[in-house]
């Protein structure tokens, strides 16, 4: 969010902005809603480290989406809300609590206090380009293809990311393998799963979430 730039989505032949896909999103999250009557105001959580221009974004895709009124909500303070709903006693007392956000593009740390009934972020930090997508793109890129060039297809990393290549459709699928492979290592403590990019067919390696 916050950027111009467009996108081309080949299945509608048509280029989107972020606003416009997020608007997309929120269209579809209304039809979710069936209590007969239209959802006319929205809140919306954002990351903590959302920026001005950002978060008139969000504020953007709300409205054209449909809504009438958009209220943005910051992540920490969403979770911190959700958090003190369940607890109760000294803990809601003049507390400072640390809420890390990990999504899947963006990762914030912030730092909250609650006091006198009263939740504010006192600092944060984040990357706007670190989440689930970039493990991914790294369990291809130091695992998988590592493991794919001992069997003699060199510079492949090269090849799956070459917009030219004849390897460049393979690439999504290598990350589709590698997001269900760091799923399973959530719950499992080893996992084979790794699927080559061309013939012979597949091939496997292995991981642990210790080394994860």
């Amino acid at each position: 969010m916050g950027t111009s730039e467009s996108f081309k989505i080949k299945s509608i032949d048509q280029s989107q902005t972020p606003i416009d896909l997020s608007a997309l999103v929120l269209k579809e999250l209304k039809t979710f809603i069936h209590t007969g009557e239209t959802p006319e105001a929205v809140v919306i959580t954002i990351p903590a480290s959302f920026d001005m221009v950002q978060s008139n974004a969000t504020k953007e895709a709300g409205h054209q989406a449909g809504f009438k009124q958009v209220v943005l909500l910051q992540e920490p303070i969403a979770a911190s809300l959700a958090y003190a709903n369940k607890t109760t006693g000294n803990e809601l007392n003049n507390s400072q609590w640390i809420v890390y956000d990990l999504g899947g593009g963006t990762f914030d740390v912030a730092l909250v206090r609650i006091a006198e009934g009263e939740l504010k972020v006192i600092d944060h930090e984040g990357d706007n380009f670190l989440g689930g997508s970039d493990f991914d793109a790294l369990i291809v890129e130091r695992i998988i293809i590592p493991a794919l060039e001992k069997r003699g297809r060199f510079d492949l990393l090269n090849q799956l990311k070459s917009a030219s290549g004849r390897l460049n459709k393979k690439w999504p699928v290598l990350l589709y393998a590698a997001e269900n492979a760091k799923k399973v290592l959530s719950m499992w403590m080893q996992q084979r799963k790794c699927s080559g990019p061309s013939s012979p067919g597949t091939h496997s390696s292995q991981t642990t979430s210790s080394s994860f």
